[in-house]
């Protein structure tokens, strides 16, 4: 039983290293810098423009994504 440990361990480690990358493309972030959006516009159906403020480069940045509705946050309409 002791042979089969490490490999036991191995494996383990990389299925949750595996499970958090996955969780992290999830995430609706900024493609240019990774921040999180500030603002949401809803467009076409169940798609909205994400928009936050970059502020070393003095600018907006938005992205068009799927929509992502939860009782906590709804994006507002346009």
């Amino acid at each position: 039983m002791r042979r089969g440990a490490p490999w036991l361990v191995l494996a383990m480690v990389v299925v949750a290293a595996a499970a958090r990358k996955s969780e992290g493309a999830k995430q609706n972030v900024c493609p240019i810098d990774g921040a999180a959006p500030e603002w949401t516009g809803r467009r076409n159906g169940n798609s909205c423009e994400y928009f936050h403020y970059n502020a070393v480069e003095r600018q907006t940045h938005s992205w068009w994504a799927e929509c992502e509705l939860t009782a906590s946050k709804k994006p507002k309409q346009n």
